[in-house]
């Protein structure tokens, strides 16, 4: 019932932010919990096999598979295909990593997610531009009415499942120094989806759901026996 109740959190959240671009799912495993060895004791003790007395779960995991792309046309609406996350710079100075590729020119002329958080180029600085027709090139490369106005900082990690930590809904913590600036293939005017299928995980929800209540019957029903047990058989 434990490990059903964490699996229900993990699909809700899922679900919750399925909407969200670059969004990446978490998942979990179901493991044995504590296998014990059955033994048949009569004129002789013999070996039966193993048992397990439920299931626990693994922990979360993140699913760093890509979303699909969705095209929106918005200049500053960017997607990454394959490998790489973008680098942000939180309200607090810290850097972070996502694939949410919805940005923004804020007053000061910053490039900015739709937290606030300033978009970095390939030196760790946050991304100024001008007023005027901004072009992405693929390799990450800013124009501003045909000038040169910076390079977008894209960073990789060979295995994000061991060098990222979650850090939100949509940010990543480094866990070591990313690789560095790579060759990457950015898309302006696109946005990637969250790497979630609601219809899916509503299916699984319910299939969880309908497991949950048979262990909570199994539950009811060992107390039930225990109950008489005490109640009758201990009268004999």
């Amino acid at each position: 019932m434990m490990a059903g109740l964490f699996r229900q959190e993990l699909i809700s959240h899922n679900i919750s932010n399925s909407e969200v671009a670059g969004y990446k799912g978490v998942t979990t495993g179901m493991e044995d919990f504590n296998r014990v060895l059955v033994d048949q004791v009569a004129a002789t003790t013999t070996r039966v096999g193993a048992t397990s007395m439920g299931v626990i779960t693994g922990g979360a995991v993140t699913d760093f598979s890509a979303g699909a792309l969705r095209q929106t046309d918005q200049p500053f609406d960017l997607a990454i295909m394959g490998d790489g996350f973008f680098r942000v710079r939180t309200a607090d100075g810290q850097d972070r990593y996502t694939r949410d590729g919805r940005f923004t020119r804020d007053a000061n002329g910053n490039l900015v997610m739709v937290d606030g958080f300033k978009l970095l180029n390939n030196a760790g600085q946050p991304i100024t531009l001008q007023l005027g027709d901004t072009v992405i090139a693929a390799n990450g490369g800013i124009t501003v009415n045909g000038a040169a106005s910076g390079q977008i900082g894209v960073a990789t990690f060979p295995n994000p499942d061991q060098e990222l930590e979650r850090d939100g809904a949509n940010l990543f913590k480094a866990l070591r120094p990313p690789a560095t600036n790579g060759a990457v293939n950015i898309k302006q005017g696109f946005l990637e989806s969250a790497n979630v299928d609601a219809v899916r995980s509503m299916t699984d929800m319910m299939a969880v759901a309908r497991a949950y209540e048979a262990a909570q019957r199994a539950v009811q029903m060992q107390d039930e026996m225990l109950g008489k047990a005490v109640n009758e058989i201990g009268q004999v």
